[in-house]
């Protein structure tokens, strides 16, 4: 199914906008760094005797151990800010923190952050029981 007018299908669309992303603002050195760290850590646990012992080394599993973790990286970096793009198109503006809570709200809370107004209201219940 295509665009009308465009000729594009939607894949294609998204596979465009994905890429974008991928290579935009931050996330290609930040997926490295991750990269860097889990690919390091994984190949000294599954490669780690054979590095040790002089033995013959996988070359093709030391490239897919770095790979995976910067694929995976970006997959997460991508899809938040798609996420977020898709959200502020939908209500028609920007993605927003919920409001601070009130003296009043903060007063109210317990240390377990639950309203002493649930909290009475769930004893009330029990106690009618």
């Amino acid at each position: 199914m295509a665009d009308e007018g465009s000729g594009r299908h939607p894949g294609g669309i998204m596979i465009m906008r994905f890429l974008s992303h991928a290579l935009e603002s931050g996330i290609p050195r930040r997926s490295f760094g991750v990269a860097a760290v889990v690919g390091t850590v994984l190949n000294l646990i599954n490669q780690g005797d054979a590095m040790v012992g002089g033995r013959a080394l996988d070359w093709t599993k030391i490239a897919l151990t770095f790979i995976v973790p910067y694929c995976v990286a970006t997959y997460g970096a991508v899809s938040y800010r798609l996420r977020q793009e898709r959200d502020a198109n939908c209500t028609g503006a920007p993605p927003r923190s919920p409001p601070p809570a009130t003296e009043s709200q903060a007063e109210d809370a317990t240390p377990d952050g639950s309203s002493r107004e649930r909290a009475r209201r769930y004893t009330d219940a029990e106690m009618k029981r």
